[in-house]
Formats: C-alpha cells, sequence, structure tokens
C-alpha cells in the first residue's frame, strides 16, 4: 500500500497515539480509523458473510473432519481466499488472534513479523486473525479493513491476516476466545498442539514458547 510522504507521517503517528494511549486490554475504545479500501477493493466484490456459499467457492465441509483436521474457506485482510491449505505450508502454525484496538496487539507485531521471517527455514509460520475485522455496514467494513492494513504495513508484520468471516473457522478456534490477543499453535492439518497463550510478549519471551511447541511437536 503506497501513501504520500505527508500521509504516511499522519498515519504514523495516529498509530503511535493508538499503541501509546489504548488501555492494555481488549476493551479500549476505538480511535478515528483511516479508510485504506476502495470500492472495487476485492473484499467488496461476492458474498463476504459466507464465502462457502459464494457460486465461485464450493461449499466447505464441517470444520473438523474425521482425522481431526480442520477445513474452513475465509478471505485475507487484502481480498485473498485462504483455506485449511494455509497449514500445509509449514510443519507448525501461530495463530495470533488481534484486534485493531488493542495495543498490546498492535506492539507485539514488529516482533512478531521479526519472528516470522527467522523462521520461516524451519518449517514454522505465523497468521493472524482480526477479531473485529468485520462489520455489516460497509462503511464500518471499509474502516475495520483500512486499520487492520495500516497497522500490519506500520508493523511489518507481513504474514497472512484472516478475517473472522467463516463459520469453520470460528468454532475450530474462536468460539472460547475471551481475550486479545490470544495465541495458539496447529499442525500442518490445522489441528491444535501446545498450549493457549493469553496476553503479548516480548521477542524473546515468544522464542521460549516457540522452541517449546518445537520440542512439544518434535516428541
Amino acid at each position: 500500500m503506497k501513501h504520500s510522504s505527508f500521509s504516511h507521517i499522519v498515519l504514523s503517528l495516529l498509530l503511535l497515539l493508538l499503541l501509546f494511549t489504548l488501555p492494555l486490554s481488549a476493551g479500549g475504545s476505538k480511535e478515528e480509523k483511516t479508510p485504506a479500501i476502495t470500492e472495487n477493493d476485492p473484499l467488496l466484490e461476492g458474498e463476504l458473510e459466507s464465502p462457502q456459499s459464494s457460486p465461485a467457492t464450493p461449499a466447505a465441509p464441517k470444520a473438523e473432519s474425521a482425522d481431526g483436521s480442520v477445513q474452513f474457506m475465509t478471505y485475507s485482510i487484502y481480498g485473498d481466499l485462504i483455506d485449511q491449505n494455509l497449514f500445509s505450508q509449514a510443519d507448525i502454525t501461530m495463530i495470533n488472534v488481534w484486534g485493531t484496538y488493542c495495543s498490546p496487539c498492535i506492539r507485539e507485531m514488529p516482533d512478531l513479523g521479526e519472528l516470522h521471517r527467522e523462521y520461516a527455514d524451519k518449517g514454522f509460520q505465523i497468521t493472524g486473525i482480526v477479531i473485529d475485522g468485520y462489520h455489516q455496514d460497509e462503511e464500518k467494513f471499509k474502516e475495520q479493513i483500512g486499520m487492520a492494513r495500516a497497522i500490519v504495513d506500520y508493523t511489518k508484520a507481513d504474514y497472512q491476516h484472516m478475517l473472522p468471516i467463516s463459520l469453520e473457522l470460528n468454532e475450530a478456534y474462536l468460539s472460547n476466545i475471551q481475550v486479545v490477543p490470544t495465541t495458539f499453535f496447529v499442525d500442518s492439518q490445522g489441528r491444535l498442539i501446545g498450549k493457549e497463550v493469553t496476553g503479548s510478549r516480548s521477542k524473546e519471551a515468544w522464542i521460549e514458547v516457540i522452541e517449546g511447541v518445537f520440542a512439544e511437536y518434535e516428541n
């Protein structure tokens, strides 16, 4: 996403304000958002409420199959269709559930972006789920996606970020989420491994957690 020099400075100041003024919980009030989505954006085409039922895509099965694998269809914040094949790209995927209104979530995203890149050759990847990444009102939806894209751009957390619009995705992973950030790990078939982690962490603390998950997975 390209910004003019002035726009980038303004956006940076807004995000810094978001980082240091919001409460350290998921319940903070939301700041004014900068839309970054246009009428021709891919996310405004088709049926976002249920991509599984779109004529252009096959119907998705239930969240868990007989072998415990998770199957779903959703969209990224940039309008890319994503399904369970995302998990097959790594032995272990770390799923970070975050919100655009959550300052601890945003503070740790630069570190998560670095970890995603540093562990890329070790069979590990990170993906995000933007818990507030959808709204039935089109204008509010534009604002939500615009802010999510701006945060990802600003923090360089350049991994996939999914929208919570799949019933299967919600059933498998989000139904018990009480606070953001919440982070958990899955194997290449989307099956949960390791322990759920609530709250943000430093990069060093995340390395310890990730190495622990690797040790458990290998055993």
